[in-house]
């Protein structure tokens, strides 16, 4: 989310996105339910995670948190269509996404803004090369952001959720999630810290954080018989779809 955005910057808000979308029955269906429905931005398996906390339940009208939590909010029916508004004014989203991702991918992103237009939420969707991914992050032409991370990259939590982290582009700050990190830097393998944190990022719905894949692995059966094959040229963090046997 970026916080930047009138609407995401109240937790209420957030909270609606983050209970409106159906993320397991998207992961089931669209994703063949491979891997788990995140809680927080590590895996289940990191010893950071809180295995306390538990993701979000779908809410079928999750506007209504919206509607009954901010009093400037109304939601009106035309048809068999919702819309939210802010003060009599259609409340829109951009979405972005890398151009790059796998048909997969986009199956499930195109199921998440279904999800998201039945809050009654105008959605506009814009696709980026990867060459300037980090580069628009850090503008301002984007309410939601898709993005996949590896295992290495989500265990620097604090660089993304620090007021001043280095890839904070959300511009997300809480004071109190802030000084948990600093304990954590004093003492990094102390869980009832990691609780902490897990439970703000969870509780504050810092961030949508949609699953992982535990199927990240394959092999094709030339690297068996063939000695010339260079295991360490193969990108082992890219999506499987786009794997190829490098000669």
């Amino acid at each position: 989310y970026h916080s930047v955005n009138k609407h995401l910057n109240n937790k209420y808000f957030r909270e609606a996105i983050i209970k409106g979308v159906d993320r397991k029955d998207i992961f089931i269906k669209r994703l063949k339910n491979q891997g788990t429905v995140l809680s927080g931005p590590w895996f289940k398996s990191s010893p950071k995670s809180c295995l306390t906390i538990f993701p979000h339940e779908y809410k079928k009208n999750a506007n209504e948190i919206i509607i009954n939590n901010i009093p400037e909010y109304t939601l009106e029916q035309k048809g068999s269509k919702k819309i939210l508004k802010q003060n009599g004014k259609r409340v829109s989203l951009t979405i972005i996404y890398p151009k790059e991702t796998t048909t997969v991918e986009r199956d499930a992103i195109g199921a998440i803004i279904k999800d998201i237009k039945k809050l009654g939420i105008e959605v506009n969707v814009k696709t980026i090369t990867k060459i300037s991914w980090n580069e628009i992050l850090k503008g301002n032409h984007w309410d939601l952001a898709y993005t996949t991370e590896t295992q290495d990259v989500a265990s620097s939590v604090a660089q993304q959720y620090e007021c001043n982290g280095n890839q904070n582009y959300s511009g997300y700050c809480n004071e109190n999630l802030d000084e948990s990190f600093e304990k954590e830097k004093k003492q990094p393998l102390d869980r009832k810290i990691s609780c902490d944190i897990h439970d703000i990022l969870h509780n504050d719905y810092v961030s949508m954080f949609l699953w992982n894949s535990n199927k990240m692995y394959a092999f094709n059966r030339k690297i068996l018989y063939e000695n010339s094959v260079e295991t360490n040229s193969y990108d082992f963090f890219s999506n499987p779809e786009n794997w190829h046997l490098k000669k």
